[in-house]
């Protein structure tokens, strides 16, 4: 009987046992179970977030800005169509565009890079710009793009300084006469290329109903271009330090018969200026020419590009100032444009896209779109410019024809404005004497020293 009891007992602890065991068993493998379908499920999650933050990687654009003052209706829409042609090659780039008013930009400029809202892509017009800007490193050295091979060699140095590319000019800018071709052909008047001959051009638009000229004297900056484009040929193509010589009282104004005659000249084209030029401003004068109230304009070769915008219709052609009886010295006075820079920015990567931008813009196919829409001569080599005679008419004059005016040091700050306010106001004058604006020039100058 306890026999019997005994193997009872054994039979029910193995069974316990195997009830157990297997147990046992069954919790280890759910939580084997659990704990992969944990790390599986975690797999998954990170896998998901991976592929978001990645693709997110892939969605998200780095955007630059450009900044810019250009206000004429063509190359605003040349920049437009380089955004838009660029950013549908590049899609990971946005490309903000911003417009100043040319009175505004430098200060707004200024005020952004400051706030650290600095453009990627700006422009610079001289050599004092680019001082301040590299000397206090908010330049980026673009000697390494891919564009510099494309570029007239002559643009370059208006670029540079202390022998480092920082910007290219965007367009060669001619100083010259523009004029309304359909208005010379109703008269039969060809193109002047003596002073004499300017004069007689000049009668013949009177007697027939036409100002000559619209000119904006009120404006200094259109002052400026309208005496030298005769003071060029006189004082300095072949003087490059005249402005320098001036300011450091080592050559003076009323020994310079050069300068004397050239102002001279200038003047005795004031009967033909309109009736108001020293209360007319540059918007007017264009005006006048895109009514066909006047024939001609001195200005920079943007005159066309502004002058179109307000009457597409027009034909307009350019030639080059006479300033003496001799056609030789009718001069087609040269400067690079306004040059784009890069900011120096510490991100890579709008660093690349503003690379990748400035490449573009100064491509062939951007360059020609440049000569059909804001009917400027590009700075890339081998443009197409058959579309735009004006452009065109720059390029027929030779060599010794030409003044090519950048890197010259021009009058600075307190001398500058000096000299404007002096030559304006003998201007003004109901006689002009130029002995006494030589006179008071010297007077002025010395006075700064």
């Amino acid at each position: 009987m306890k026999r019997k009891l005994f193997v009872l007992l054994l039979c029910c602890l193995m069974i316990m046992s195997s009830v157990l065991v297997g147990c046992k068993k069954s919790d280890n493998g759910d939580v084997n179970k659990t704990d992969d379908n944990k790390k599986t499920e975690s797999k998954d999650t990170e896998s998901k977030d991976t592929n978001s933050k990645s693709s997110d990687t892939k969605n998200e654009k780095t955007t630059i800005t450009w900044l810019h003052h250009f206000q004429e209706a063509g190359i605003q829409e040349w920049l437009n169509t380089v955004v838009k042609t660029f950013t549908e090659a590049n899609p990971d780039v946005e490309v903000l565009v911003e417009v100043a008013g040319a009175d505004n930009y430098s200060q707004l400029l200024k005020t952004k890079i400051a706030s650290d809202d600095a453009p990627m892509i700006f422009d610079l017009s001289n050599i004092r710009e680019y001082q301040n800007y590299v000397e206090a490193d908010h330049l980026y050295d673009i000697g390494g793009f891919d564009c510099i091979a494309d570029i007239e060699p002559a643009m370059l140095p208006a670029g540079q300084y202390n022998g480092v590319q920082y910007g290219i000019p965007i367009d060669q800018t001619a100083f010259c006469v523009t004029y309304n071709e359909e208005i010379f052909n109703e008269l039969n008047l060809q193109v002047p290329t003596t002073i004499s001959e300017m004069h007689d051009v000049c009668q013949k638009l009177i007697d027939n109903g036409y100002d000559p000229f619209n000119a904006s004297m009120a404006e200094q900056w259109c002052m400026n271009i309208n005496y030298n484009v005769i003071l060029s040929p006189y004082c300095l193509m072949d003087d490059k330090q005249w402005y320098v010589d001036k300011m450091n009282l080592t050559s003076n104004f009323s020994d310079d018969e050069n300068f004397k005659k050239a102002f001279e000249t200038f003047a005795g084209l004031k009967p033909y200026w309109g009736n108001d030029p020293f209360g007319t401003t540059w918007d007017a004068e264009q005006n006048a020419l895109a009514a066909k109230k006047s024939a001609m304009v001195v200005n920079g070769s943007w005159t066309v590009d502004g002058v179109m915008g307000k009457n597409p219709d027009m034909s307009l052609r350019i030639f080059a100032m006479p300033s003496s009886e001799d056609p030789k010295d009718a001069t087609m006075v040269m400067n690079a444009g306004s040059q784009l820079v890069v900011y120096n920015s510490s991100d890579p990567d709008k660093l690349d896209a503003a690379e990748r931008l400035y490449n573009h813009i100064y491509s062939q196919e951007s360059g020609k779109l440049f000569a059909d829409l804001a009917f400027r001569m590009s700075t890339v080599k081998g443009v197409d410019l058959t579309g735009s005679a004006a452009m065109n008419d720059i390029g027929v004059y030779p060599d010794d024809q030409v003044y090519m005016s950048m890197g010259v040091e021009t009058f600075t700050g307190e001398y500058a404005t000096l000299f404007l306010d002096t030559v304006q106001g003998h201007l003004m004058e109901s006689t002009f004497d130029v002995d006494a604006m030589a006179k008071a020039l010297d007077k002025a100058f010395s006075a700064i020293q």
